[in-house]
């Protein structure tokens, strides 16, 4: 069932429809879009058989719904209350059956976390697929109290972005919303594969704990492929890699290098030296020596290397390399390829 109200509607039926009390025993899944403000109290009390519930633009009352039925929840743009963080989580520790999990907030307020205990986190044993879209501090908020299972797959979307005061100026990328401590989600300490994507105002991080068809089949290799949003989508096949992160909103002065630098920069702070795969596509040609060989550094067992990049951009790259007592590497210029032997 979907029902949407706008601000047309509402007021004429307000006073003559409460859908609180109709019974819907048989119904599995409700879509409920509504006018900014509107209670969620208007939601049937009893619904027996919901499994799937997705609410937009309420002003919420969590109290009356069925919550540890559902496998499936999303929220989008809820009215909280005093944009407590501690209402979500309470939602989310009662969701007992919860396999998806889709978040979205585009609110500018950050969550109030004053009523959350630093060390406290919601388990969520069940959770195969989640995906967060809010501002970094509020995505770093609600990843510092969750506990997700190794085999979520966990997508981001941060849609904020604040571009450096000056060209010289280096801030976090990664750092505004991801979290040092991998409790959130275990398997970031056994990540294999990483892939970093910097495309004119576009950013994809993508990362993968297995082999699976998206590494298999070198979607970043396609000249004809402008972006990843397609190929990362949760919905299209194959499946996304289970660490999916992305700018939806990035502003840089200068649109080339900026945060390709910046991301490369903070790779280790997040990923295991234990990765084999590093995957770089995008204009590389602001990432200078030094950054270069700090990279390979913190990533002693990578056994691929892939860089999609101009071959003028590649300048400093092989600048970077030494032999070693064990092997070496090979570089080839343009769309280059690195491997270790």
């Amino acid at each position: 069932m979907c029902i949407y109200l706008d601000k047309a509607i509402v007021p004429l039926v307000h006073p003559h429809w409460q859908l609180s009390t109709v019974s819907l025993p048989v119904l599995v899944s409700m879509d409920l879009t509504a006018v900014a403000g509107l209670s969620s109290q208007w939601i049937p009390s009893y619904l027996p058989s919901l499994q799937h519930l997705t609410l937009r633009r309420l002003s919420v009352a969590f109290t009356h719904l069925p919550l540890p039925q559902l496998t499936s929840l999303e929220l989008h743009d809820l009215d909280f209350r005093s944009r407590d963080l501690a209402s979500l989580l309470d939602v989310l520790k009662t969701c007992t059956s919860l396999q998806r999990f889709v978040f979205a907030d585009t609110e500018d307020m950050p969550f109030n976390v004053s009523s959350v205990a630093a060390g406290y986190r919601v388990s969520l044993p069940h959770i195969r697929r989640s995906c967060i879209t809010a501002a970094s501090a509020d995505t770093s908020s609600l990843l510092a109290h969750v506990l997700l299972a190794k085999q979520t797959h966990l997508l981001l979307y941060p849609n904020d972005f604040l571009e450096p005061r000056d060209w010289s100026d280096r801030i976090p990328v990664l750092h505004t919303f991801l979290l040092r401590d991998t409790a959130y989600w275990p398997a970031m300490k056994d990540v294999t594969h990483i892939m970093v994507w910097w495309d004119e105002c576009d950013l994809t991080v993508c990362a993968d704990r297995a082999d699976t068809e998206f590494w298999e089949s070198h979607p970043w290799r396609s000249l004809d492929l402008i972006n990843m949003n397609s190929v990362v989508d949760e919905l299209s096949p194959p499946p996304p890699p289970a660490l999916v992160i992305k700018h939806i909103k990035i502003s840089w002065p200068h649109p080339i290098a900026g945060p390709l630098l910046s991301v490369v920069k903070e790779l280790g702070d997040f990923f295991p030296a234990s990765a084999k795969t590093l995957v770089l596509r995008g204009i590389a040609e602001d990432i200078p020596k030094q950054i270069w060989a700090e990279t390979l550094a913190k990533f002693p067992a990578i056994e691929h290397f892939e860089i999609v990049a101009e071959e003028d951009a590649m300048c400093a790259f092989p600048l970077a390399l030494r032999p070693t007592s064990s092997g070496f590497l090979a570089f080839v210029c343009g769309s280059s390829c690195c491997d270790t032997k």
